[in-house]
């Protein structure tokens, strides 16, 4: 069984090619709300492997090829999220925004697995608008905003993938 640090890993988009791939236009399914906006590549997964028949001098040999690797073929869903320096210029409220993400996130991974079942998943969250000066609302407040629209996002794409829209 593997450990939940490592299944978290194999959880998240790594690379900057793996982020383009879902927000660019290959995303199958969009959202936005007023702070944050989620993209997801919804692919039905595909055969495990294929036959082949190789042979010398009339010996038959049967070799498997593997039609996918790990970076083609995501665990069942897989998550990324962004905050751009443009849109909070404090690292402090960054930190803060990708924790109340991750923390979405994580909570939502549950519920979207059993819905991803027969097909892989990338979902980005990603922040689109200048967060207000603290002056203008309260952390607390933020923070429960913020996950209001991550909550509420996340379940926009649970009712597509229920929906069976794929």
């Amino acid at each position: 069984m593997q450990s939940s640090r490592v299944r978290r890993r194999a959880e998240r988009l790594r690379t900057p090619e793996q982020f383009a791939a879902v927000a660019g236009e290959r995303a199958t399914w969009r959202a936005a709300r007023q702070w944050l906006a989620a993209s997801a590549r919804v692919e039905p997964k595909k055969a495990g492997s294929e036959s082949k028949v190789l042979g010398q001098s009339g010996d038959r040999v049967e070799h498997r090829i593997s039609l996918f690797s790990f970076e083609s073929q995501p665990v069942g869903v897989r998550f990324g999220l962004t905050v751009a320096r443009r849109q909070v210029r404090h690292a402090v409220r960054r930190v803060m925004v990708k924790r109340v993400l991750r923390e979405a996130i994580r909570h939502a991974a549950d519920t979207l697995r059993p819905l991803a079942r027969d097909c892989s998943v990338d979902l980005v969250l990603r922040l689109r608008s200048p967060l207000p000066e603290p002056s203008q609302m309260s952390r607390a407040q933020l923070k429960r905003a913020l996950r209001s629209e991550a909550d509420s996002l996340i379940a926009q794409l649970a009712r597509h993938l229920s929906a069976g829209a794929r």
